[in-house]
């Protein structure tokens, strides 16, 4: 990507922090975020949105995202939909006019958010762009 603005890595990692604590992650995530860069992830099991560990493919494509595209990846949901599995990274690119989309607050813990969505089934199908999180009880749900 050209004309990137270089933010540095800290900053953008303050806004995650920041976005997440609007959110009102789990404090116990929130701080192995903070001191350990483990980024929270999320997937409904059972009816019941809960923390996972997705393993290794995903943090190789955390680290894809990144790498090819200068942004931070501050969180991930996990949906299994009739048009495949999505995986929803939630990130902090490195375009500060972008910024004032990471997150908009619409009331009844649902926010938008500023996503890039795999869709790990049909690959040609991911995409950047905004997606509408649930946050309760200390985790986040996609629900649009």
């Amino acid at each position: 990507m050209e004309n990137r603005d270089n933010i540095p890595k800290e900053e953008k990692k303050q806004k995650a922090i920041n976005l997440l604590e609007t959110m009102q992650i789990n404090k116990t995530l929130l701080a192995e975020y903070q001191n350990f860069d483990i980024v929270p992830s999320f997937a409904s099991l059972n009816f019941q949105n809960a923390w996972c560990d997705f393993g290794e493919e995903i943090k190789a494509k955390i680290k894809e995202l990144e790498e090819k595209y200068n942004l931070l990846v501050y969180a991930v949901t996990k949906d299994i939909t009739s048009y495949g599995e999505l995986y929803n990274f939630l990130v902090v690119p490195d375009y500060a006019e972008d910024w004032q989309y990471l997150l908009t607050e619409l009331g009844a813990g649902r926010f938008r958010v500023l996503a890039y969505v795999w869709n790990k089934t049909h690959d040609q199908y991911s995409e950047f762009g905004s997606i509408i999180v649930r946050a309760a009880n200390g985790t986040i749900e996609r629900i649009s």
